[in-house]
C-alpha cells in the first residue's frame, strides 16, 4: 500500500463498499418460513372490486414491552362473505432469535372485517403501545393493558365509519396529548361494490372521495372531530386520500400534515400554532411535479440529503411517475427526481409502501418501495379521466406481481441501484403495506411486506450490522405527555444526522417506534434530544452499538442489544 495515492485508496474503498452490496449472499434473506409467521391475506381479488385491491397493512411495535418489535397484520373478508376467524387480523409476538408466535387469540384483539391499516402508538401516554386499526367501516382502537392483552376502546370517538386507509398521530395543539388524523378514501360500500359487474374494476375517477378527519384528544379517553375548526375540511372531489404523514417541514417545532391522494393532487397543510392549519400546497410546490399536479399512494418522510430538513418520496400508480421532493430551506419542495435514476421512476410499476431507512448503517437513509398491480388477470378498467381518456386495459399476472426496489443513498440524497439485494429483488409480489424494524436487535433494519397474491414475507437484513449504529427510544415522563415529534440530532465525525419521531408513513402501515441512526465507523457520538415542547438535553461521548431509552426527567438508559 506504500505506493498508493489517496485517490487510489479512495477508489479501492468505494469498490469494497460496492462488493459488500453485491456479493452472492445479497442484502436481504427471506426468513418467513423459519420465523413462524404464516400469513396469507384473505382479500377476494377474483371479483375485481376496488375495495379488495387497496387493503393490506401491517405494523411493527413492542406490544409487550420486552424490547423486541412484535408484528400486527390486517386482514379482510374472502368472497364477500361474513366475517369469520380466517378473516381476522393477526398479532405475532417476537420471541427472539427471529421467531414469532401467533398470539392473536390470547391478546384480546378481534378485528375480522374489511381491514386496511395498522398503527402502534401510545395513545394514552402510559408508556405502552396501543393499536389503532383503520377499516372500511368503523375503525378500532385497542388499549394495551400492560399484561400482553388488549381491550377495545369502544365509544372513544375514533370509530370513523368511512373508508379509512391511512392514519397519522401528532400533538397538533401542543397540549401533550396524542391527536389522530384519519385518511379516508372513496365513497363506496361492500353492498355497492357487490352489485357491480363482476369483471369491471372501476377506478378512483368513478367515485367521489370522502373527507379525512382530525380527532382532538380530549384527555379523558375521548376524541372529538375538529376537522372543520382546524381548517382541514377539503371538498370530497379533491381528496380520495390513501395516506397522511406528519412532518415539521419548516422547523418551527409544530407538526404539519401531508395528505397523499389517489388521482388528485396531494396537499400540504402548515400548522399555524393556534390549533388551526392553513394550506401550503401551492406556495411550497409539494403537490406538483413539473407543471402538473401530482397524486400518490404511499409516502416516505426522511432527511435524504442530510441538511436537517424532512424530504418526501411519494409512490404512484402505473403510468405516473413517483415523486421525490427535496426540502429547500423549509419553505419549498423541489423536484429531485433526477437523483433517483431510472429504477424508481415509476413507469410501468405500481408502487405502494415506501421507506427512507438506513439499511447499511452508513449514515445515509436509503429508499425502498414495494410493487404490485391491482388485477390478477386480464381486466377491463373503466374510468373517466380529466385528460380525456375513456378507458384502458391492463394485462394480468405478469404485471400483477412486481419486484420491490431498493436504492442506495450514495450521499447527499443521490441514489443508485443497490446491486444484489438478495431475496428482496428475487421475489415478485403484489405488495401493499410494508414496515421496518430491527426484529433481532442486531443493529440493522429488517422488513415485512404484505402480499395480496401469496404469503406475506419477512426479510432479514444481513449486512447492516457490520457498521456502527445507535438507537434512541424517547419515552413519556411522569407528565405522560406524548413523545411524538421528539427531534434527535446525532453527531459523529463532524457530521450531524437528524431524525424526528413519527410512527406512520409507508402505506397503511406503522414502523419504527424509536429512532435508528447508522454511524459508519463511529464508536462515540454526541446526542441532542429536543422534546416536543422545546426542552433540550445534550449528551457527549455516548457509546455506539447500543439502544438507549430517555425520558424528560432521566438521562440515557442503556439497553445492550441482544435476544431479549
Amino acid at each position: 500500500m506504500r505506493g498508493l495515492g489517496a485517490a487510489t485508496v479512495a477508489l479501492l474503498a468505494a469498490a469494497c463498499a460496492t462488493l459488500a452490496r453485491t456479493d452472492g449472499s445479497g442484502v436481504f434473506r427471506d426468513v418467513t418460513r423459519s420465523s413462524g409467521i404464516r400469513f396469507r391475506f384473505r382479500s377476494d381479488l377474483r371479483h375485481l372490486k376496488m375495495i379488495t385491491t387497496v387493503n393490506g397493512g401491517c405494523a411493527f411495535g413492542d406490544a409487550d414491552g420486552d424490547g423486541l418489535p412484535d408484528l400486527y397484520v390486517t386482514n379482510s373478508i374472502p368472497s364477500w362473505g361474513k366475517p369469520n376467524e380466517k378473516s381476522c387480523g393477526r398479532l405475532y409476538r417476537n420471541r427472539g432469535k427471529g421467531r414469532f408466535d401467533d398470539v392473536t387469540a390470547a391478546s384480546g384483539i378481534h378485528a375480522c372485517g374489511l381491514g386496511m391499516g395498522a398503527f402502534w402508538v401510545d395513545i394514552d401516554g402510559d408508556g405502552d403501545l396501543d393499536l389503532y386499526l383503520t377499516n372500511l367501516g368503523p375503525n378500532q382502537l385497542y388499549i394495551n393493558r400492560g399484561d400482553g392483552r388488549f381491550e377495545e376502546a369502544r365509544g372513544s370517538g375514533l370509530e370513523d365509519p368511512l373508508f379509512s386507509v391511512g392514519a397519522a398521530f401528532l400533538d397538533y395543539d401542543g397540549d401533550g396529548d396524542v391527536d389522530v388524523v384519519v385518511a379516508n378514501y372513496l365513497d363506496s360500500t361492500p353492498e355497492w361494490e357487490r352489485a357491480q359487474p363482476q369483471f369491471e374494476l372501476r377506478v378512483p375517477e368513478d367515485y367521489m372521495g370522502q373527507p379525512s378527519h382530525l380527532f382532538r384528544n380530549d384527555g379523558n379517553g375521548r376524541f372529538t372531530d375538529v376537522t372543520k375548526e382546524a381548517g382541514l375540511s377539503m371538498p370530497p372531489a379533491e381528496t380520495k386520500t390513501l395516506g397522511v404523514a406528519v412532518l415539521d417541514y419548516d422547523g418551527d417545532g409544530r407538526p404539519d400534515l401531508y395528505f397523499v391522494n389517489d388521482r388528485v393532487s396531494n396537499r400540504l397543510f402548515h400548522n399555524r400554532g393556534d390549533g388551526t392549519f392553513e394550506e401550503a400546497t401551492a406556495e411550497s410546490g409539494a403537490g406538483v411535479l413539473g407543471p402538473r399536479p401530482r397524486a400518490g399512494m404511499g409516502v416516505a418522510v426522511g432527511d435524504a440529503d442530510g441538511d436537517g430538513r424532512p424530504d418526501l418520496f411519494v409512490t404512484n400508480f402505473g403510468g405516473e411517475p413517483n415523486s421525490y421532493y427535496r426540502n429547500v430551506e423549509g419553505a419549498l419542495f423541489e423536484d429531485a427526481g433526477e437523483s433517483l435514476g431510472g429504477a424508481m421512476a415509476g413507469l410501468p410499476s405500481v408502487r405502494w409502501g415506501t421507506h427512507f431507512a438506513d439499511f447499511d448503517n452508513d449514515g445515509w437513509p436509503d429508499l425502498y418501495a414495494v410493487g404490485g398491480h391491482l388485477a390478477p388477470r386480464f381486466a377491463r378498467l373503466l374510468g373517466h379521466y380529466k385528460s380525456g381518456k375513456a378507458a384502458y386495459v391492463e394485462a394480468g399476472d405478469s404485471a400483477f406481481r412486481q419486484k420491490s426496489v431498493l436504492l442506495h443513498n450514495a450521499g447527499g440524497g443521490r441514489f443508485e441501484e443497490w446491486g444484489n439485494t438478495g431475496d428482496l429483488a428475487a421475489i415478485s409480489m403484489s405488495a401493499r403495506g410494508s414496515a421496518v424494524a430491527d426484529i433481532d436487535n442486531d443493529g440493522d433494519l429488517d422488513l415485512f411486506v404484505v402480499d395480496l397474491a401469496g404469503p406475506s414475507r419477512l426479510f432479514e437484513n444481513r449486512i447492516g450490522s457490520e457498521r456502527s449504529w445507535i438507537r434512541i427510544d424517547p419515552r413519556p415522563g411522569t407528565d405522560r405527555h406524548t413523545v411524538l415529534g421528539t427531534r434527535v440530532r446525532v453527531t459523529a465525525g463532524g457530521r450531524t444526522q437528524v431524525r424526528e419521531l413519527q410512527v406512520s408513513s409507508s402505506y397503511a402501515s406503522g414502523s419504527l417506534t424509536d429512532l435508528h441512526f447508522g454511524l459508519g465507523d463511529a464508536e462515540k457520538v454526541d446526542v441532542e434530544v429536543r422534546w416536543p415542547d422545546g426542552q433540550t438535553r445534550r449528551f457527549e461521548g455516548v457509546a455506539a452499538r447500543r439502544i438507549y431509552r430517555i425520558t424528560r426527567e432521566g438521562g440515557l438508559e442503556e439497553r445492550r442489544p441482544g435476544r431479549f
